[in-house]
């Protein structure tokens, strides 16, 4: 499992970090391959975090900027 931490960055509206954890939780509901399976959305001491499924690979900022694939 992965957790995703969801921080606002300063000036960002609070409203986006609901939008974001409101569309986190709909997501929920879904099971598609293409689609990371999400399994809770919580907060913990005024934190936000999202528990989803693990994939191992290389993150799509790394497919955007032309890092190259790792060999294990």
């Amino acid at each position: 499992m992965a957790i995703k931490v969801v921080r606002t960055a300063k000036g960002e509206a609070a409203g986006r970090v609901e939008d974001a954890l409101a569309e986190a939780r709909t997501a929920t509901a879904l099971n598609h391959p293409s689609i990371v399976t999400i399994h809770d959305v919580d907060e913990h001491d005024g934190q936000s975090f999202i528990v989803m499924e693990w994939i191992d690979g290389r993150s799509l900022r790394d497919l955007l900027t032309g890092v190259p694939t790792i060999s294990r």
